[in-house]
C-alpha cells in the first residue's frame, strides 16, 4: 500500500493501462482486491474509463462492466466487497 501511495503522490498516471489494457484498479478488480480498488479510487482512478485491449472480451468495458463480466464467468468467487467499493454507475 505504501508503494501505491508513493506512486500516487509522485503523480503517476493512476489509469495507465498494462499490456492487456487493464488499469491498476481493473487489475485489482481482477484479483478481487477491494482495499486496493478503494485506494485507487481515492487516488483519482476513473471507474468509467474504457479498457482498450486487443482481447475482445475486455475491450470497451469500464470497471463496472468488467466486474459484471468477471462475476458472470466465475460465480464461485464472491466479489460483493468489490461491488460495495465500486458502488453503482451513475
Amino acid at each position: 500500500m505504501k508503494i501505491i501511495d508513493v506512486a500516487i503522490g509522485a503523480g503517476c498516471d493512476i489509469d495507465e493501462p498494462d499490456a492487456l489494457g487493464l488499469s491498476p484498479s481493473n487489475a485489482a478488480i481482477l484479483y478481487n482486491e477491494p482495499v486496493l480498488v478503494r485506494r485507487f479510487l481515492e487516488g483519482g482512478a476513473n471507474p468509467y474509463a474504457k479498457i482498450i485491449s486487443q482481447k475482445k472480451l475486455l475491450n470497451g468495458n469500464n470497471s463496472f462492466e468488467f466486474l459484471e463480466l468477471l462475476e458472470a464467468r466465475d460465480k464461485r468467487r464472491n466479489r460483493q466487497a468489490l461491488r460495495k467499493v465500486l458502488g453503482t454507475p451513475r
